[in-house]
């Protein structure tokens, strides 16, 4: 279960991206293959700079699609991406492509790898901090783009270290995500990291801290049902567990009245129960 909750969060993308790009995950990767496929090196090398930011998108939506596919794929357009983005500098499109190379090589269970691009990737953020600027933002970014992408980075090194179960410093980089998710009132975003936090603090068998976290879950959550259920869940199998099994009772019926109707969101919730 750790595992999938992980993923979760790892694969949410920056709350600004979600609406920069256009995601061909999971259909039309083909055609947008067959699109980028007749840009030669010598084609590259003659065009416009509209062409080349329109090229690194299509990229990098091809990137993304293939993240959850195929890992090969994967890696190989976030490098034809890099390709476009480094040698110009524009350090939003670097950091997306480094950190999914990163998540590639997670994945593969490279973990060295990943963590040698997820810091790329925070390099490249400090940069557009410090006023890098790309033909799509020639004014440089707002404090809150470079945070956006910032707390999904702080995200995927926590997740990393997570899985090596290197437990303190995986919290030390939630707690870096969560404090820009409160800054800019996030909630939807540590609903989900502190549900993962309190999966992590069930396997590592402290309950305490799983409670804690859980109940930060649920608070976060607030106007996010499938998160309430979640977390709600989460609170029925600690108490449970603590042989308090009323309380966990009263906790997971509450979780059943929304898995009994929206049962594809949570497959496994009737089998736990």
């Amino acid at each position: 279960m750790r595992r999938i909750s992980i993923i979760l969060l790892l694969t949410l993308l920056p709350l600004v991206q979600l609406f920069a790009y256009n995601d061909h995950r999971g259909h039309k990767l083909d055609s947008l293959e067959r699109a980028v496929a007749r840009w030669t090196p010598d084609a590259i090398d003659h065009a416009s700079t509209r062409e080349l930011v329109d090229l690194n998108r299509a990229f990098r939506d091809l990137m993304l699609g293939y993240s959850a596919l195929n890992g090969e794929k994967c890696i190989f357009y976030a490098r034809k991406a890099l390709s476009i983005s480094e040698p110009r500098g524009w350090e939003e499109a670097n950091a997306d492509a480094w950190r999914y190379l990163g998540q590639c090589f997670w994945a593969a269970e490279q973990y060295d790898s990943s963590l040698f691009y997820y810091r790329k990737a925070l390099s490249a953020v400090e940069r557009m901090a410090g006023g890098a600027t790309s033909p799509t933002n020639p004014e440089g970014y707002s404090e809150k783009e470079v945070d956006d992408t910032r707390s999904a980075l702080y995200g995927a090194i926590g997740n990393l270290y997570n899985m090596m179960d290197s437990i303190p410093q995986a919290m030390d980089w939630y707690s870096k995500a969560g404090a820009i998710f409160d800054r800019y009132g996030w909630n939807q975003s540590n609903a989900i990291l502190y549900y993962n936090i309190g999966e992590t603090w069930v396997e590592q068998g402290d309950l305490r801290k799983a409670t804690q976290a859980y109940e930060k879950s649920l608070g976060y959550a607030a106007g996010d049902s499938l998160m309430v259920a979640m977390a709600q869940k989460g609170l029925g199998r600690v108490y449970m567990e603590q042989g308090r099994t009323w309380k966990a009772l009263r906790y997971l019926h509450r979780a059943d009245a929304y898995f009994s109707v929206h049962d594809k969101e949570e497959l496994t919730f009737t089998k736990e129960k």
